[in-house]
């Protein structure tokens, strides 16, 4: 017997980004915080149902060389890792921005 990959499975999901040795986090940002965080301690909530927070965590090597950006979306959980420092940038009406599929967010009212 043997193990089969169904085609339409998550195992993409699961394969596992190793961090090297060394790797400091140097700034947390979520939608949140007024102010990216640069020390002490940052805090991303996670919620029922797989939300989360919208936010950007940056890691740099310890020499300085290698730099990535880890970015949490809020409605699906979903994250992703990019070369390089990319800041959590907020717009200055939070209803402006896109959701996580990249549609415009409306205010609703009831």
């Amino acid at each position: 017997f043997a193990a089969f990959e169904d085609e339409n499975s998550l195992s993409d999901l699961a394969k596992p980004f190793k961090i090297p040795e060394g790797t400091k986090i140097t700034y947390v940002r979520t939608a949140d915080d007024l102010q990216p965080i640069t020390k002490g301690e940052a805090s991303i909530y996670f919620f029922p149902r797989g939300r989360t927070q919208k936010a950007h965590i940056q890691l740099e090597s310890p020499d300085g060389q290698t730099q990535y950006t880890i970015k949490v979306e809020p409605l699906t959980g979903r994250v992703t890792i990019v070369d390089g420092l990319e800041d959590l940038v907020l717009p200055d009406d939070p209803n402006d921005e896109e959701d996580d599929l990249g549609k415009d967010r409306q205010r609703r009212s009831l």
